[in-house]
């Protein structure tokens, strides 16, 4: 919350619709300049790279599980710090 929040919601907006505009013109110009057959090979492999990339990160998500645990721990030691300060909650 350092910044003005309609400066904040102003670049949100803007960041949106120039995303918006460089999808469409890339949605309209990639079928355009590749022939379809191309296209068809190109979104096959990577609907399976993503897929078999979603499958070794399910599997191997012990990072996330280390994070999980010492986010939990700060929380915990939050909440006893203010419990035990006496803040109203």
């Amino acid at each position: 919350m350092r910044h003005p929040r309609r400066l904040v919601l102003s670049g949100c907006l803007s960041a949106l619709i120039v995303m918006t505009i460089i999808s469409a013109v890339v949605g309209w110009a990639a079928p355009n300049l590749i022939s379809r057959t191309w296209t068809h090979h190109l979104t096959t492999i990577l609907f399976f790279g993503f897929g078999l990339w979603s499958l070794w990160d399910g599997f191997n998500d012990k990072g996330e599980a280390v994070e999980l645990a010492e986010v939990e721990a700060k929380l915990d030691a939050d909440w006893k710090a203010a419990k035990g300060g006496g803040k109203d909650n």
